[in-house]
């Protein structure tokens, strides 16, 4: 109601797009709609490193959903997502990597060879956006 007409048609085609589930935007879109809460877990082990409490371990347990959902890979395996983003997911969802990497982050990204994509990229989209908008506190 309050968009323009520029922005209106832009909401049009961007709807429209996301209307095809067979459309490659449409699948890159989902595909890193379905990433994100598993990067977002890692983004809390970075985040918090040191901070959660007595049993640190607790919260590794309660993201219990994150790691073992295999929607995930079911889906980028399905849309035939590159090979290197699913690899990605089956290491992130790794509980006792994760929790290798909140104890010591060169346990995991010490290993050039750990990821298919480049480790540097896999850590920058942990470890190099805020956990919070404005100020990363």
């Amino acid at each position: 109601m309050f968009l323009s007409d520029k922005h209106r048609r832009a909401f049009e085609a961007a709807n429209r797009i996301m209307a095809d589930p067979i459309d490659p935007i449409y699948i890159i879109f989902k595909s890193l709609d379905k990433i994100d809460p598993v990067i977002a877990t890692w983004r809390y082990l970075h985040h918090y490193r040191g901070k959660l409490g007595e049993n640190p371990r607790a919260f590794n347990t309660a993201m219990k959903d994150f790691y073992e959902n295999p929607d995930v890979k079911s889906y980028l395996r399905a849309n035939k997502v590159d090979h290197a983003l699913v690899d990605l997911v089956l290491k992130l969802q790794d509980r006792k990597m994760a929790w290798d990497y909140y104890e010591d982050p060169e346990r995991i990204f010490g290993s050039k060879r750990l990821f298919e994509i480049p480790a540097h990229v896999a850590r920058e989209a942990i470890e190099g956006i805020p956990l919070f908008l404005g100020n990363d506190q």
